[in-house]
């Protein structure tokens, strides 16, 4: 099918058309744009996970030729340059507040560009050099003397949530952010205390990092003579990033225009505004020439926000039967030494009785501070751990106490007839039938055939097990968004939509929404997104929200381009509005052949009086006043080598209800590419600090295993449609489906590989030397 020329709008899996431009190299990524002119920026960076700034002099750096500024955190209080605004603090508009017991407000820490009094964690930035050359700026980098005071780190999770813990901050007697609980303590503890079995596990969920194949970079000119600067930055939100570098450099909002094109690549990393997108901005107002900044890929590992990095402490009570009666865990959550989000441990905590009926739960969320990096949220930040610790403990019974583990599931879900359904945590699931997504995959991954293949395996000298996980999420973030659509008479239609793809696929997924509601060619629609400067408001493009969002708003602002439409029709065809129709794009007057179309209507010009003259055009900013929730299932096969304890992934089904498939094509793709992206980090991906010493030992290529596209089978995906109630589409969202199960099918196919070794549970990444050491007795 040629992408130019699809056949069909919504619901057709119509090729990327973004996709020609991308392969063809005629993409154009942050580092791509070129400015007359552009000094280069480096940091420097600590080399200490803790240590006190006694002084830095810069004189050394400074007389290097081509060295132009240093900049360090003295200077932003001379400058009048603020700290990046926290989010920490804000509650997600539809998640449940999560409130800290005391009454106290949640800790927000400053974000400083530069470490001012002290550094926290290895690779935080203390000082930048601006020079005319990429070779200049790296040697003044290494003139900087920074007198360093080491003091106590603590980067372990666990560790840092302790009373005696080095403080990361001196203005607390702790390291504790949030400590937080959801549902009800005394009806949880009465369902254990009534329970036939109980089951319980701790575990650690490994942290990982984004390694987007683009990595961060930012180009920055102000003009002196207007006060204006232009920023280009590949983000999610540019609208956002222009509010937080507004507030760093202290001038109105409309003194910054921020451009994202191409993006190579998020996942949440890119999210956020940076320290040294803000350095950038304020080093081009002191140098008064362009300045550019582009991340190596050992500087990604040290200073990209983090994701993950959760210890739990759960347990589930079942009666005999094998019904669940009461759920409880403890969350800490690692949030590094700056409070960027607590929206990770948010998720973890509300979503934590996943898709089961429970009749009580009760969830203690803590957050903690430490001399790491900071995290922020990851690709469908905080479900994956929600859904892996309900349903590691669900394999656990079934293994301990003899249910099946199919059986135990279906048992438990909750039923169709039941919607909406309020969580004993306090959500209410809008809509979804579960029974179905479960019966789906074990269709699609022929669960029934699995012992056949076990035996096999078995003559070629292999263990196979084979995993099953359910899941849901909720689809929330920022919760404003805007379109604006404008049919012009050339006979092109211009949709700007606040919303900014980094490989998802709006150029083609809303434009076969506006194909249908508009009746026009899909080649003639252009997506404009990422220029401040044409785009007013808009959330971005995180938590599956794009889809959803940009799907209510666009429809609304096609209502309107069709209403004014009808009014133009009206007075060229001397009809009332009234009696005006539209349909395939073509206004016609009821009862009659008499009709124009869509672009003829744009044509109208001076045909019609003054008060329909001017574009055709409609537009429409709306809230998200509730979240959406997709939900699936997925099975997960693999080959352990008894002598080495290697695994090899060997079988994956995936089944998601996205409520509505705008694309199936893309769908898929998100899927697949979302369960390699999780089992990444079951199987190998761990962005690991010495504990004693608080050096990131994953600090390259060669230290952080990624998986790649050999490591996996090709992937059985299904998409199931129970649209949602919540928006006009139907829409739940995509996104982050294949990523929210798959921790949790992984280590629940491992574990049953093994289940002749006595094995009960393997951590996170299953390496093969965990693997080895489990069957080992290590």
């Amino acid at each position: 099918m040629d992408a130019a020329t699809p056949s069909g709008g919504i619901g057709a899996p119509v090729l990327r058309k973004e996709d020609r431009r991308l392969v063809t190299g005629q993409g154009r990524f942050t580092d791509d744009n070129r400015v007359d002119g552009a000094l280069h920026l480096v940091m420097v960076r600590s080399p200490h996970a803790h240590a006190r700034i006694r002084g830095i002099d810069v004189e050394a750096a400074k007389a290097i030729a081509g060295v132009v500024d240093v900049l360090t955190g003295a200077d932003m209080a001379a400058d009048g340059i603020a700290s990046i605004p926290s989010y920490a603090s804000i509650a997600g508009l539809v998640d449940l507040p999560l409130n800290n017991l005391d009454g106290s407000d949640r800790r927000v820490t400053p974000i400083p560009l530069l470490a001012v009094d002290k550094a926290r964690f290895v690779g935080d930035g203390v000082a930048a050099v601006v020079a005319e050359t990429l070779a200049a700026a790296l040697d003044g980098a290494e003139r900087v003397e920074v007198d360093y005071e080491p003091l106590p780190a603590v980067t372990a999770t666990r560790a840092a949530a302790e009373a005696a813990a080095p403080q990361i901050w001196d203005d607390v007697s702790n390291n504790i952010g949030i400590d937080a609980e959801f549902g009800d303590r005394a009806e949880t503890e009465a369902a254990f205390a009534d329970a036939t079995h109980v089951v319980s596990f701790s575990s650690t969920i490994n942290r990982v990092t984004g390694v987007m194949m683009e990595p961060r970079g930012i180009i920055a000119e102000h003009d002196a003579g207007t006060g204006r600067y232009t920023v280009w930055c590949g983000g999610d939100n540019s609208v956002r990033l222009k509010g937080d570098l507004a507030a760093i450099l202290q001038t109105e909002a409309e003194n910054v225009r921020v451009i994202a094109r191409d993006i190579g690549g998020n996942f949440g990393t890119r999210n956020w505004c940076y320290p040294e997108y803000g350095l950038a901005a304020w080093a081009s107002r002191r140098a008064a020439r362009p300045v550019r900044w582009a991340s190596t890929r050992s500087e990604g590992f040290l200073s990209d926000y983090q994701g993950r990095d959760l210890v739990v402490d759960a347990k589930l009570a079942l009666d005999g039967d094998g019904n669940f009666l009461g759920f409880h865990s403890r969350l800490i959550s690692n949030v590094g030494a700056y409070a960027v989000s607590y929206v990770p441990i948010n998720k973890s905590s509300e979503l934590s009785t996943s898709v089961y009926r429970l009749p009580a739960a009760h969830v203690e969320c803590v957050a903690v501070l430490s001399n790491t990096v900071p995290t922020a949220p990851y690709r469908s930040a905080g479900r994956p751990e929600a859904m892996y610790i309900m349903e590691r403990l669900i394999d656990l019974a079934a293994q301990k106490h003899g249910f099946d583990r199919v059986d135990l599931r279906r048992r438990n879900l909750i039923p169709e007839s039941a919607m909406p359904f309020v969580m004993p945590l306090g959500l209410t699931y809008d809509s979804g039938d579960y029974a179905q997504a479960l019966d789906k995959v074990v269709a699609l991954g022929d669960w029934a055939g699995f012992p056949a293949r076990r035996a096999e395996a078995a003559t070629r000298g292999k263990l196979r097990g084979v995993g099953l996980a359910n899941y849901i999420e909720i689809t929330s973030g920022f919760p404003v968004e805007r379109a604006e659509i404008t049919v012009r008479p050339d006979e092109q239609v211009d949709v700007v939509i606040g919303t900014t793809p980094s490989g998802q696929g709006h150029e083609t997924s809303f434009a076969q929404c506006i194909a249908d509601w508009l009746g026009v060619p899909f080649a003639s629609i252009r997506l404009l997104h990422g220029d401040t400067d044409t785009v007013k408001e808009g959330g971005g493009s995180h938590s599956a929200r794009s889809m959803r969002m940009a799907g209510i708003v666009m429809g609304q602002a096609s209502d309107k381009v069709i209403e004014r439409g009808k009014q133009i029709a009206a007075h060229l065809l001397e009809a009332a509005v009234a009696d005006i129709e539209f349909a395939d794009g073509v206004f016609t007057v009821t009862g009659t052949d008499r009709h124009i179309g869509i672009f003829q209507v744009a044509q109208a010009g001076d045909d019609v009086p003054d008060d329909l003259q001017g574009p055709l055009y409609g537009d429409c900013t709306d809230v998200m006043q509730v979240p959406g929730f997709p939900y699936g299932a997925q099975i997960c096969e693999v080959e352990v080598d008894p002598d080495t304890g290697a695994v090899e992934v060997v079988a994956i089904a995936a089944v998601d209800d996205v409520g509505r498939a705008v694309n199936p094509l893309i769908l898929h793709g998100q899927t697949q590419g979302g369960v390699v992206q999780g089992q990444g980090q079951a199987l190998m991906e761990n962005a690991y600090y010495d504990p004693e010493t608080g050096q990131m030992l994953a600090g390259s290529l060669m230290d952080y295993a990624m998986p790649r596209a050999d490591d996996f089978p090709f992937i059985a995906s299904e998409i199931m449609e129970v649209p949602s109630p919540t928006n006009p589409l139907g829409v739940r969202g995509g996104g982050e489906g294949g990523t929210t199960p798959a921790l949790a099918v992984v280590v629940s196919a491992v574990v049953d590989a093994l289940r002749d070794h006595g094995v009960a549970h393997v951590e996170m990444p299953v390496t093969a030397e965990r693997v080895w050491r489990a069957m080992n007795g290590g």
